[in-house]
């Protein structure tokens, strides 16, 4: 897998496909434009996006982090875990959050082996959907 700068056209690649199209039809277009201003990085494997990963500021020293991963990631999955370390330790940001649907068990396990402690459990209906996600950060 290679990891190159994020472009909006990736997002883009990634959105016609996979368990993530319920949240995809409410990113605006601008805003994924906009993700290129923010540390954020591809991943690229056998010629295709497979991933689209960064944070968003908030303020000075807090950001959310995000996560756009292809359905049949499988057998790249170590690459953009280690592609995601690596991101996480470079950027500057002191406080990274990220948000976790409840249910999704391996999203649970995956930003724990990232670093990110629980903070709040249960978020009710946070997602457009009504799902309720599970807040983590990273502090550094």
């Amino acid at each position: 897998m290679e990891t190159v700068d994020f472009k909006a056209e990736h997002l883009r690649e990634l959105q016609d496909t996979g368990s993530q199209q319920y949240v995809s039809q409410y990113i605006a277009e601008a805003s994924i434009a906009t993700l290129e201003n923010y540390e954020s990085f591809s991943g690229i494997a056998d010629g295709r996006v497979i991933a689209c990963s960064g944070v968003v500021p908030i303020w000075n020293n807090r950001a959310m982090a995000w996560a756009y991963l292809a359905d049949d990631i499988a057998k790249d999955f170590l690459h953009v875990h280690f592609a995601v370390l690596r991101f996480l330790k470079r950027c500057s940001y002191a406080r990274v959050e990220a948000t976790v649907e409840c249910n999704h068990v391996e999203g649970h396990t995956w930003i724990q082996a990232l670093g990110f402690e629980l903070e709040a459990p249960v978020m009710h209906k946070y997602l457009p959907n009504g799902a309720p996600c599970s807040l983590y950060s990273r502090i550094k």
